[in-house]
């Protein structure tokens, strides 16, 4: 799913409000293996939005405001990390 919505930032900044959950729905029958009915009772039913919001305005308070965000120790990473950098600052939050 993170590809699909990756590749299509497009589409989906494209598509108003009312037609993403119909988006979503179109998403997920495009991954093989994934439990649709499950996928589209957790995007109808909302029952975790009151969850998102509250991580959301947690991360906003903490000046969190784009992914990807990587904390290790005291240390702070915004984007994408290589593999090289990020086993050097788990290393140095492990000493």
């Amino acid at each position: 799913m993170h590809a699909l919505l990756f590749e299509s930032q497009d589409v989906i900044w494209a598509t108003g409000n009312e037609g993403l959950l119909d988006l979503m729905f179109q998403f997920g029958d495009q991954i093989e293996g994934l439990e649709k009915e499950s996928y589209r009772q957790c995007l109808q039913d909302r029952s975790t939005l009151e969850a998102l919001k509250a991580a959301d305005a947690e991360q906003r308070e903490r000046g969190i405001t784009s992914q990807p965000i990587f904390e290790i120790g005291e240390q702070r990473l915004f984007g994408l990390q290589s593999y090289e950098a990020m086993s050097a600052w788990i290393d140095e939050a492990l000493k």
